[in-house]
């Protein structure tokens, strides 16, 4: 054989190998070098589509099917590839032609009547999708379809066509056929599913659990029948078996169907339109937001004089918190303006009455120094600024620069404690990764870690001798030896009068609150470690609040929410809530019985701490996972050395346990306030940044 068809032979196989050991970027390189040296080669193009698709490069995979079919034509596996990748661009119209071409030239490819049910299915088209996906069933085994094709086992069509059941109304004929069906068909899965979404319809608990379990013995490999038991499970009762459902859906993992009626879906989108309040959520929930309320200052008034305080704040979340538990409660937060970026300003722009300045740059930010000419400025953190991309490293140095020239005393909050001054920043970092990760994630996590000790070993240097602020004393730290400040301090305001909790409530909005929260870099973390079951994990702890008898909230980035709100199991009593301001959030913060955490440095958590309510922590964070020196310092000023309960978000959570939590929570609350209380005042240690004593 001659050397050409040898090189692209090899290049050929080879990439078929990468695509099994799901090397996608490699598999894209050997592929798209098979078709190079064999243009027309519709096996490498059709592949190259695949690895395409998988890295998320829709266009690039559309251009590589097209290839495909212009090779072979009267391929018709090339076509329901082609449909495939339509669908996941969202192109449902060009995704159903190709599709109903590739059942044209082959009316057994349950591929092609798979696409042409999904199509359907997109066009909300639910009754003619149930008919395709029923034939793409019956057709077994795909033999085509190889642009995506962990979507097309049996499971993954099953799911798809429960979804297009549950789309279309529910009615007495319809689930009398297909009763009669399931029962003529005891040992077909299929007909089990549908006879079982049409019972769920219906609000038939008994019956629907009944022919859904049916199901799950048939397929115990599909997720679909007992994601649909976990409802009825819990409407019969049965909560122990319901998360025992739950919990086989997480090891199995893979696709799930949309509930008949989303509500989930429906109630998050909802949220996005309009702003949600935390007196939402009950009277106690209420409570708490009067009484955050009458912490603020009042609305600023136009003719007022400008704030001498200036408090710049990046867009970590923590940040403004830290800044909040110090301003609450306080004459002097009149005189202070908030400046931060767009992001943040989305949802807290009126906080402190609407004191607050929007900055994307630097010379947006200098020109609100210049407006103000402010008496003191306090940078949230310096050590955060260039890490987020908000001011770069040469920025925040020209910025502190001219607070310098106008003989401005500034200071900064320091999420590290001190360690960025006293150990040396490359021996700190270390990025954890799981055991056996890839050679480019191990490589990429080198490139970060010595990016980012570059920029805090600038801010470091820059910041040596400022004064450093933090949100909880450390009463075992000694004063630095070189002149530096650090300060903390105890908001005796923040110590709320809380009603009682109503755990036998009659009402549900009155039962009680399970809260978790989770920020996006958290959950980056956590999809690191679990992968795409960590989802599913998240909602499994949700539904043991059902199982409680309390009502479950989780606050997180809209990735999470999106995919939690559509892989919910149930319609009510799991709420989504995208990210808010920091007066709603604080609020729900201080009235759920419980609050669950993914960081524990989270910075919401003290004010949990200072008015002796739980905190369970699932994990300890990105920040205490990747700079592990830090923990000794955070549990010596968070949590004043008590530490608190950790749980495993593998395992149920258990009424009992939380009843427990609660009761070490006040105990532990003594002992921490004495810590707390050594602190000095907000209004004391303003004063000393003023002054500089």
């Amino acid at each position: 054989m001659p050397l050409g068809p040898l090189r692209q032979l090899f290049a050929y196989q080879r990439g078929k190998r990468l695509l099994r050991l799901e090397a996608w970027s490699k598999a894209v390189a050997s592929l798209g070098h098979a078709a190079a040296l064999a243009p027309g080669h519709a096996p490498s193009l059709a592949l190259l589509a695949r690895a395409h698709a998988r890295l998320g490069q829709l266009p690039e995979a559309e251009r590589a099917a097209r290839d495909a079919l212009a090779a072979a034509p009267a391929r018709a596996a090339s076509h329901a590839d082609l449909a495939r990748i339509l669908l996941a661009r969202e192109h449902a119209e060009e995704a159903l032609a190709a599709a109903q071409r590739a059942v044209e030239l082959d009316p057994a490819l349950a591929g092609g009547h798979e696409c042409v049910g999904r199509a359907l299915l997109a066009l909300d088209r639910p009754a003619q999708a149930v008919e395709a996906l029923g034939r793409a069933l019956e057709g077994g085994a795909d033999t085509g379809a190889v642009a995506m094709d962990e979507d097309s086992t049996p499971a993954a069509r099953r799911a798809v066509l429960a979804t297009a059941q549950g789309r279309l109304a529910a009615r007495a004929e319809t689930a009398a056929t297909l009763e009669d069906a399931a029962a003529r068909a005891p040992c077909d899965p299929t007909a089990q599913l549908l006879w079982g979404v049409e019972a769920w319809k219906l609000e038939r608990w008994e019956a629907a659990e009944a022919a859904l379990a049916r199901g799950a013995a048939l397929a115990p490999e599909d997720p679909c029948f007992d994601f649909l038991r976990v409802e009825p499970l819990l409407r019969l009762s049965r909560a122990e078996e319901a998360t025992a459902a739950q919990g086989r859906v997480v090891e199995r993992g893979g696709a799930l169907p949309v509930l008949p009626e989303a509500r989930a879906v429906t109630r998050l989108e909802q949220r996005r339109r309009t702003p949600w309040q935390a007196g939402e959520w009950g009277s106690r929930a209420a409570h708490c937001a009067r009484a955050l309320a009458a912490l603020m200052p009042a609305p600023a008034r136009s003719d007022a004089p400008s704030g001498s305080l200036l408090f710049v704040l990046d867009e970590d979340y923590g940040e403004l918190t830290t800044v909040m538990m110090l301003l609450m409660g306080q004459e002097f937060s009149e005189q202070v303006v908030l400046a931060m970026p767009p992001r943040l300003a989305t949802q807290n722009a009126g906080a402190l009455g609407g004191r607050t300045r929007v900055f994307a740059d630097l010379a947006q930010l200098q020109r609100i120094v210049d407006e103000l000419a402010p008496e003191f400025v306090l940078l949230c953190s310096a050590h955060l600024f260039a890490v987020h991309g908000l001011i770069d490293d040469d920025d925040l140095e020209r910025l502190v620069a001219g607070l310098r020239q106008r003989g401005c005393p500034w200071a900064t909050t320091d999420p590290f404690l001190g360690l960025l001054k006293e150990r040396e920043v490359s021996a700190l970092l270390s990025i954890d990764l799981p055991a056996g990760s890839p050679a480019e994630l191990r490589e990429r996590r080198r490139a970060d870690e010595a990016l980012l000790a570059g920029h805090f070993a600038r801010s470091a240097r820059l910041c040596e001798r400022a004064a450093h602020l933090y949100p909880a004393p450390d009463s075992r730290e000694h004063p630095p030896t070189d002149g530096s400040k650090r300060w903390s301090f105890f908001n005796p305001a923040l110590i709320l009068d809380l009603p009682a909790l109503s755990p036998g409530s009659a009402s549900d909005d009155e039962r009680p609150l399970w809260l978790f929260v989770l920020s996006r870099t958290d959950l980056d973390t956590q999809m690191l470690f679990e992968g795409p079951r960590f989802v599913d994990l998240v909602v499994g702890r949700m539904l043991d609040a059902l199982g409680a008898g309390r009502r479950a909230l989780l606050v997180g980035p809209d990735e999470l929410l999106d995919a939690a709100a559509e892989r919910s199991p149930v319609r009510e009593g799991l709420e989504f809530l995208p990210f808010c301001s920091f007066e709603n959030l604080a609020a729900l913060v201080l009235a759920a019985e419980c609050a669950f955490y993914w960081n524990a440095v989270s910075h919401s958590i003290l004010l949990r701490l200072l008015n002796g309510a739980p905190v369970v922590l699932f994990d300890r964070g990105h920040l205490l996972r990747n700079i592990q020196d830090l923990g000794e310092r955070i549990a010596r000023r968070t949590y004043q050395g008590v530490e608190a309960p950790h749980a495993d978000h593998r395992a149920p959570l258990l009424a009992k346990d939380v009843a427990s939590w609660t009761d070490a929570a006040r105990t532990d609350a003594v002992r921490r306030l004495e810590g707390f209380r050594a602190a000095p005042s907000p209004q004391e240690l303003i004063d000393r940044l003023l002054t500089g004593s």
